[in-house]
């Protein structure tokens, strides 16, 4: 593919000298039109709320800035998504499914029931010093919830 475009650009760009701006814009918005993808975009919103508001600065960034700063805009809020999940990690209280022996989120299932003298909590991210006083506040307060 890029050498298709190489010696595009470097054998037919003196045939497009001469080509309206106006048709190079319409085969670049034709072009364009296919990457955008709504049905994506709706599974995005239901999959990650936090990752749709990074699409769309993504999208609007590039659009209404530029390709530089948008791109930048989207990297800082990627970052601070990181930095948000490595210090506030998510996490459940599980509890055992009755007859079996899987383990399921308290508030997902309704059947899973709590095993009594025993507390289950599960961390969804490694354990380490930016996020040991969060966890700690977080087992507090499921402890004492339960």
């Amino acid at each position: 593919m890029s050498v298709t475009v190489m010696v595009t650009l470097l054998f037919l760009m003196p045939v497009f000298q001469y080509t309206p701006n106006v048709v190079l814009g319409a085969i670049i918005v034709t072009a364009v039109n296919g990457l955008i993808d709504i049905a994506a975009a709706c599974q995005i919103w239901k999959i990650d709320k936090f990752d749709f508001v990074v699409m769309l600065c993504a999208f609007f960034g590039v659009i209404l800035v530029s390709v530089q700063d948008g791109l930048a805009i989207v990297v800082g809020i990627s970052i601070f998504k990181i930095l948000l999940q490595v210090t506030r990690p998510k996490t459940l209280v599980l509890g055992n499914i009755p007859g079996t022996d899987i383990f399921r989120n308290l508030h997902h299932y309704k059947e899973a029931m709590r095993i009594p003298g025993v507390f289950i909590l599960s961390i969804e991210a490694p354990i380490n010093f930016a996020n040991t006083t969060y966890l700690k506040e977080r087992l507090f307060s499921a402890l004492s919830s339960s």
